[in-house]
């Protein structure tokens, strides 16, 4: 007797794993926020809504800014640390332990870890996103979908623009790298979508295995041009995606990842050892 069973696989993650299900919403929501398109719903991308309304006395927005590094990393680390590109600056995921080179005037949120502890002070850069998407800061992260870890976004082009460049990190626990045929079956079967897979090859990288992948999304009138990268990780698969309007953009911002991709605790070694290197020097 075959028993035909819905899971919600960002409730069960453990259960989706072990049947390598994405999180086909978390990739729905993304792309809208790409794209500008509201109503999000289970199955897909519904109707248009109102945008929610931000009052000053909302919990999120309140929180004071956060002191972080939000100026232009150093250009070049030492101890074998990867190279940040002139324009560019870090994007760290706090939960995977992975960073990767933007642009200097992408926003960027370390969704997780402002989910993992809600008395985090939330930054400035981050309140003003969420408002320009005309949300709450709680409202945006819920947006996100449970999956995404990192999400940073173009706020340097103005509002209204029919797509917004944004970079994006959802990773996996317990999963190997997909194959070039679940990579094509996963994508052209996203609700509401039409997808148009260019291509799909490995790449060497440091980390371990990876492949990247070139495709087209249409959603209702609008396209997007994505680029993702997926690489196994620390026991799992961690998939880095980027949007843009042109092919020339997605393609220049993963080739930065690609340049760029790099565990925290190799940049967090190499300036423990030029920090030695300085002290030994000095003590000579």
């Amino acid at each position: 007797r075959l028993v035909l069973a819905k899971v919600d696989v960002d409730a069960n993650p453990q259960l989706a794993q072990g049947f390598r299900a994405q999180s086909i919403p978390v990739v729905v929501a993304l792309v809208a926020l790409a794209l500008g398109v509201g109503g999000l719903s289970a199955c897909g991308l519904g109707g248009d809504r109102p945008a929610p309304t931000v009052t000053a006395t909302s919990t999120a927005d309140a929180l004071p800014p956060m002191e972080t590094e939000d100026g232009p990393s150093p250009t070049t680390t030492a101890g074998g640390a990867k190279t940040l590109p002139s324009g560019t600056r870090w994007a760290t995921s706090s939960r995977s332990g992975l960073r990767w080179a933007v642009p200097d005037d992408f926003t960027v949120v370390d969704v997780a870890a402002l989910r993992a502890n809600r008395s985090t002070p939330v930054p400035k850069d981050v309140r003003a996103l969420a408002r320009r998407q005309g949300m709450s800061v709680k409202e945006m992260l819920a947006s996100f979908g449970t999956g995404a870890e990192l999400v940073a976004v173009d706020t340097a082009s103005p509002q209204g623009q029919p797509v917004t460049a944004n970079v994006n990190l959802v990773a996996i626990e317990n999963q190997s790298l997909p194959d070039e045929q679940e990579i094509r079956r996963q994508l052209e079967n996203i609700p509401g979508s039409r997808t148009r897979v260019l291509s799909v090859k490995d790449v060497p990288m440091e980390l371990g295995p990876a492949n990247r992948t070139v495709y087209t999304m249409t959603v209702k009138d609008r396209t997007l041009a994505v680029e993702a990268m997926a690489v196994e990780h620390d026991g799992g698969t961690a998939t880095i995606t980027a949007s843009a309007a042109t092919a020339r953009a997605a393609k220049a911002l993963m080739d930065d990842i690609v340049d760029t991709l790099e565990p925290v605790a190799a940049s967090a070694s190499a300036s423990s050892s030029s920090a030695a290197s300085s002290a030994s020097s000095r003590a000579a």
